[in-house]
């Protein structure tokens, strides 16, 4: 942010009002969600991330992983967010599929169904 503010002619003060520690999600899962986005899209890439996302909360108490969604321009968490059509269906159906498979193997392991 300060790099930031001096190429726009203004200062920055960064200052920590939060923090958690990082939270890893179930390796198993995040394996299963690349697979998924590999087949629906072609390609899959880890992304650590530090954002305070429900998905760390549910970490610390059950398996949990998260499909990201590529935004235009690389814009996240702003007014000027977008997302195309195409890259949103995408991640859809990464998810569908990865929550297909997540049923289904809960429920050949005689898991709630």
């Amino acid at each position: 942010s300060t790099a930031a503010a001096r190429e726009e002619g203004c200062t920055a003060s960064p200052e920590v009002l939060w923090r958690i520690a990082p939270t890893p999600f179930d390796r198993d899962l995040v394996e299963e969600a690349r697979r998924a986005c590999a087949e629906v899209g072609g390609a899959d890439r880890a992304l650590p991330s530090g954002a305070l996302h429900d998905a760390a909360q549910v970490a610390a108490v059950a398996p949990a992983a998260m499909v990201f969604c590529s935004s235009i321009a690389g814009v996240s968490h702003a007014i000027e967010e977008d997302t195309s059509e195409r890259d949103l269906e995408l991640s859809l159906r990464a998810f569908g599929l990865l929550a297909e498979r997540v049923i289904a193997g809960a429920s050949s392991e005689g898991g709630a169904n």
